[in-house]
């Protein structure tokens, strides 16, 4: 468990190479939306392997940027809430469409969540930071946004959603982010005496302290 906990990202990354690999050697063997279902859930592991990994830096951005932590090692989100979360997110929320695809409102609901990281990391972390970049609006811009703009087009230029999808996707994304994130990982599991702190060595990616000392000169 503890191994897991320090390395889940790196081993989205691994998985994510593996999916890609399974893709490329059997794309034609898949239908359309089950590919982009697949890239989507690849995007997601990039992602995250992005945040947390190389160069990392998302529980720096985290507890001292966004949420001031006076405790900004652990709280509000700390190593165990980290793996858990983002695992439950991703391997539930992004896999359960690629076996329903034609769920359609399923099927958005992954997208929809691509679309929102853009507000965090493409506005919100760049301008409390004086950036153009910050870890993980890189797998937004390239990865995120394509494939769910094409999944978008795709199954409204082939009639596949109906005006309800659309927003049980929409409904679906706030219950997905509330269950899976804001909810367990900042309101019920948070504990400033947590036994599950980041390291050191985590909490200097991106050297998001630095950066916000210049700022403050």
């Amino acid at each position: 468990m503890k191994w897991l906990v320090r390395n889940w990202a790196a081993v989205g990354g691994v998985v994510a190479l593996v999916v890609v690999g399974i893709l490329l050697c059997g794309w034609n063997s898949f239908e359309v939306l089950v590919r982009l279902q697949l890239l989507s859930f690849v995007a997601m592991l990039v992602h995250q392997f992005e945040e947390y990994t190389w160069p990392g830096g998302e529980p720096a951005i985290t507890n001292i940027l966004l949420h001031k932590s006076d405790v900004p090692d652990r709280y509000p989100l700390n190593a165990l809430t980290a793996c858990l979360g983002n695992m439950a997110l991703t391997y539930i929320i992004y896999l359960l469409p690629v076996f329903l695809p034609h769920v359609i409102w399923l099927g958005l609901i992954p997208m929809y969540m691509g679309f929102a990281q853009f507000i965090v990391h493409g506005i919100v972390t760049n301008i409390k930071l004086h950036t153009w970049y910050n870890p993980g609006l890189g797998a937004v811009v390239l990865l995120h946004y394509p494939v769910g703009i094409y999944y978008c087009w795709y199954v409204a230029n082939q009639g596949l959603a109906t005006t309800a999808d659309w927003w049980f996707g929409v409904l679906g994304l706030v219950v997905g982010m509330a269950c899976f994130i804001a909810i367990p990982i900042y309101k019920v599991f948070p504990r400033r005496d947590s036994r599950w702190p980041f390291t050191g060595k985590e909490m200097e990616k991106f050297h998001v302290q630095e950066k916000l000392a210049r700022l403050s000169k």
